[in-house]
């Protein structure tokens, strides 16, 4: 016994090892012995068939998204201002052009009547400024003689300043005193007879003023002052003593004493303008017409500011324009139809530019997006017909709704190496739709009726042709046109009725002749369903003429 333990003792690895090899020998006979069976069983059992049909076959794009409205608005205070009146409330149904809210405009009323009183001011300076620098050309505004003018080129003068006297000697006047008789009394417009004491020459005058106060004379004879004016005779009588009658209806009366002729007033002519004097016409002596240049001025300050005042004016005009323009802002309207979902003001409230008043939201017209695969994205149009179901709206899983592909966009979004674009779907809303609503849509690419189909993974492909197996096992040419994850249309080399036998996955058979030539096999046909392998055996997506496994259109 010590030696039989000491031999397995020393031995003991060894048999160890012998005995998982024979175990191992044993497993891998069981193993053959029972898959050859199977792989015989499954060799020897009819292959699966389909019958070439006529249907209807469409392809789309799937995708799923949230519904939103299409059209929600936030509405916004335009300028500062306390709320003066709010018309609506939570759930208030409002039409485009409703009034919501009406700001208090006095702060407003008050700046545009502020702006039109100095739009007033800004116009009558600037009024003064015209006429100002019209005038910085002074013409003769009465006819007469110059006299008094002491001024020279280059003396600046101020606008109101006396330029020189100016007198005018077409009448001669002549004051006399006449003795006050009330029954007799001298009324202006009664002729007066004018003799010349130095020489006894006599002229016609007029009387043209009878004063109503009455002095008396140094021996307290009552007298009364009466002006008789003499038109010029043809030369100077200022100063030349006279004596003259005045003839009434029906009486004459004698002046108290002589008295000598003088010549109207002279008057003082005045700048119209400022400036400094450029030129001067006329010199003292000289006889001035009504509409003579007398001197010319130049003044830049006044034309730098009429300038001014017209540009202040503009900007008063611009500045009353902005005022008015934002009078619309003070009553606030609805920008679309829909329904009040929140109001965050009450009356009396101050708001500020850009505060947020309320949410609108329109649910006649509602919207929701998809993200479309880059490989098919240029099969989506602005247009396109969409079938829509909604999760919470169980009869739409039978009756899709439809709306229409409404916006696609032009940038996308990669992850994972791939990259997705948004597609907008727009969709008639109603009252059971609600927002935030789970939602799914298929994009219509394309659709048939009543064409020849059979089973996607019927077809296999070699190069750009197509085969489809028959019942008998002849391989058959086929030229096809659209597609699904389902089928695929035939559009010639077999007809209805026709049976064709559909590949049997791979490992199914271990001695399968069109499985050793690299056929018959099938695997992502253009990512929408079951696809043949290239008969050369390629492996891998089917060697379509396309590039993506799909067959050629």
């Amino acid at each position: 016994m010590l030696v039989k333990s000491s031999f397995f003792l020393r031995h003991k690895k060894f048999i160890i090892f012998m005995g998982a090899v024979v175990l191992l020998t044993v497993g891998i006979f069981v193993y053959l012995s029972f898959g050859n069976k199977r792989m015989r069983k499954v060799s020897t059992a009819k292959p699966l068939t389909s019958k070439v049909t006529v249907g209807d076959i469409t392809t789309s794009i799937t995708g799923t998204g949230t519904i939103s409205s299409a059209s929600t608005k936030t509405v916004q205070s335009e300028v500062a201002a306390n709320i003066q009146e709010v018309r609506v409330e939570v759930g208030s149904k409002v039409s485009k052009g409703d009034v919501l809210f009406v700001l208090d405009d006095t702060d407003l009323n008050s700046k545009i009547r502020t702006l039109e009183k100095s739009i007033t001011t800004q116009n009558k300076s600037i009024s003064e400024y015209k006429e100002d620098i019209s005038n910085l050309n002074i013409y003769a505004t009465s006819s007469g003689y110059v006299s008094n003018l002491t001024l020279n080129i280059g003396d600046t003068v101020n606008k109101n300043s006396v330029l020189f006297n100016i007198t005018n000697n077409d009448v001669y006047i002549l004051n006399s005193y006449f003795m006050y008789n009330k029954n007799t009394p001298i009324k202006v417009g009664d002729t007066a007879s004018i003799m010349l004491t130095n020489n006894f020459m006599t002229y016609t005058g007029e009387v043209t003023y009878v004063s109503d106060f009455v002095t008396l004379s140094d021996i307290s004879t009552p007298l009364q002052e009466v002006e008789i004016t003499l038109k010029n005779p043809g030369y100077t009588i200022e100063g030349v003593e006279a004596i003259a009658t005045v003839y009434g209806d029906n009486y004459s009366l004698k002046a108290y004493q002589s008295s000598k002729f003088t010549t109207k007033e002279s008057s003082k002519f005045k700048s119209p303008s400022s400036g400094t004097i450029k030129s001067i016409n006329v010199r003292n002596g000289d006889y001035l017409n009504v509409g003579d240049l007398i001197m010319t001025l130049e003044n830049e300050d006044l034309i730098d500011n009429y300038n001014t005042a017209k540009e202040n004016l503009s900007d008063l005009y611009e500045d009353l324009a902005d005022v008015k323009s934002d009078s619309s802002f003070y009553t606030i309207t609805s920008p679309i139809d829909g329904i009040v979902t929140s109001l965050s003001v009450s009356e009396g409230d101050y708001v500020r530019s850009e505060t947020s008043l309320a949410k609108i939201v329109n649910n006649s017209d509602v919207e929701f997006q998809i993200d479309v695969d880059e490989l098919e994205i240029l099969k989506v149009e602005i247009g396109q017909e969409v079938k829509v179901t909604i999760d919470a709206i169980t009869q739409t899983q039978s009756e899709p709704l439809i709306g229409t592909v409404s916006k696609i966009a032009l940038e996308g979004t990669t992850m994972n190496s791939v990259t997705t674009y948004p597609v907008t779907i727009s969709l008639k809303g109603s009252d059971e739709i609600k927002m935030g609503m789970n939602c799914s849509a298929e994009i219509i690419i394309e659709d048939k009726e009543d064409v020849l189909t059979v089973p996607v993974e019927a077809i296999s492909s070699k190069g750009e042709k197509h085969f489809v197996t028959l019942e008998n096992g002849e391989e058959c040419e086929v030229e096809v046109g659209i597609y699904n994850e389902d089928s695929i249309e035939i559009i010639s080399g077999v007809s209805e009725g026709d049976v064709i036998i559909l590949p049997q996955l791979v490992g199914q058979s271990s001695s399968s002749t069109k499985e050793e030539k690299g056929g018959g096999s099938f695997g992502g046909f253009g990512g929408m369903g079951g696809a043949p392998m290239d008969m050369e055996g390629t492996g891998g997506r089917g060697n379509m003429p396309n590039g993506g496994g799909m067959p050629k259109m």
